[in-house]
This record gives structure tokens, C-alpha cells and sequence, in this order.
């Protein structure tokens, strides 16, 4: 039986651990939002493991922000990551993709392809 994606996005949320906001950054000139499902493994993942550059490293450690739990809460801030000393649009989108890709990269395999569905929700209006 055949499940319409709406039906399989509600399916996925219900048994994922909690979801946190989504995010917007520029992926090749397009607004692209995507948001995590935050597992305790998750929140708890330094920022080291991100792999970012030593600039976006830096800024977060000065801010204190040492694990992706504490990202995830400037994140969800109004003025989010823009407050944080010499961090820039550049360095905001490289933290934001890698954040995304990290996140992807440590899904079960059997959830990736709903995963991808529910993103391509999120964004489906953003091409129209």
C-alpha cells in the first residue's frame, strides 16, 4: 500500500525524537530550509565534528557554543547566529550546510529517503 507524503512525513515526525526549528540558508542562490530531528546522541555532538572552518570554529567557541544542542538554541533566536562576534552571512551558511549534511549523515539509512521527502516539503514552495 501506497502512503501520499504527507502521510509518510506525519508518520516519520511521530516516531523521530524531538524536532528542532527550521533553518534557512543560500544553496547555490536559493533559500534552502531544512530542519533536524534532534536525537540525544545529536544534541550532544561537539562542534569539532561539524568539520568547519577555523574562522566559523572559532566565533561559535568564543560564543560558548560547544555541542549542537547549544547551536540548535542561538539557531532558534531571532537574531541567531548575526549576534555572534565577527561571524558573517559566509560563515552563517557554511555552519548552517554543514550542520545539515553532518545531521544527514548520521541518519539510520532506512530514514534517509523519508527524511529527504520531508525536506523536499519544506521547500517545494520556495521553486514555485
Amino acid at each position: 500500500m501506497k502512503m501520499d507524503q504527507t502521510a509518510i512525513i506525519e508518520n516519520m515526525n511521530s516516531n523521530m525524537p524531538e524536532q528542532a526549528g527550521d533553518w534557512l540558508y543560500e544553496q547555490n542562490g536559493k533559500p534552502f530550509k531544512f530542519r533536524l530531528i534532534m536525537s540525544e546522541e545529536l544534541k550532544n555532538t561537539q562542534i569539532e565534528d561539524l568539520d568547519l572552518s577555523v574562522r566559523s570554529f572559532n566565533c561559535l567557541k568564543r560564543a560558548g557554543v560547544s555541542n549542537i544542542e547549544e547551536l540548535t538554541k542561538i539557531l532558534a533566536e531571532e537574531d541567531g547566529l548575526t549576534r555572534i562576534r565577527n561571524l558573517g552571512q559566509k560563515s552563517s551558511s557554511e555552519i548552517k550546510h554543514k550542520l545539515f549534511y553532518y545531521h544527514y549523515s548520521k541518519l539510520p539509512s532506512d530514514r534517509r529517503k523519508d527524511y529527504m521527502k520531508m525536506i523536499y516539503e519544506i521547500n517545494k514552495d520556495a521553486d514555485e
